[in-house]
């Protein structure tokens, strides 16, 4: 069982632990009513400083209904649920506001939260897909062109072609293996 998921980039930090707590304080392993909750608290540094120490955003930390014991991906899926919403929140450093309503709002994430998520994330990612693939028929680039998108941005963060802007690498590369299938067919 792993007890803790965290999520990062050059400015933000969450972290989905197991600290010990359950639904009545203390985690009792031996009360079956009991289950060992997790804990998400979010955390800033200066971007232009990646050596700097990880500070606690105040009042982001906060037990959840989700259970150490639930499966990985699931805890996975929910550390992502809850870093885009702190990073939608939190967008410099120093960060001065208050994310305490933010916080309690997603203290009650859960199972069935985590996969309206996945659900929606999955029906999100095939319409990208599907738009992304317009794209490339109408302005003719093939799977090799994707590709070298995708090397540039995991790279340097830039675009190539301003057509592509806003898709991931990973969704450059996905879109490339239809693309390649297209064309040997087409072959």
């Amino acid at each position: 069982m792993k007890d803790c998921f965290e999520k990062c980039d050059d400015l933000l930090k969450v972290e989905l632990e197991h600290i010990g707590e359950g639904y009545q304080g203390d985690y009792d392993e031996n009360d079956p009513e009991d289950a060992p909750l997790m804990r998400f608290t979010a955390y800033v540094r200066d971007p232009e400083d990646p050596d700097m120490d990880w500070e606690v955003v105040e009042d982001s930390s906060y037990c959840t209904y989700l259970s150490a014991n639930d499966p990985e991906e699931k805890l996975q899926a929910a550390v992502e649920i809850l870093f885009k919403r702190f990073r939608d929140a939190i967008t410099e450093y120093p960060f001065e506001g208050s994310v305490k309503k933010l916080g309690e709002e997603l203290s009650h994430i859960n199972l069935n939260n985590v996969q309206v998520f996945q659900d929606l994330k999955e029906t999100n990612d095939i319409l990208n897909l599907s738009s992304l693939l317009e794209i490339c028929r109408k302005k003719g680039y093939t799977a090799d062109k994707l590709i070298q998108e995708a090397e540039m941005l995991d790279a340097c963060g830039g675009y190539l072609h301003y057509s592509l802007m806003g898709f991931s690498p990973e969704m450059l590369r996905k879109a490339a293996e239809v693309l390649e299938k297209d064309e040997e067919r087409d072959r």
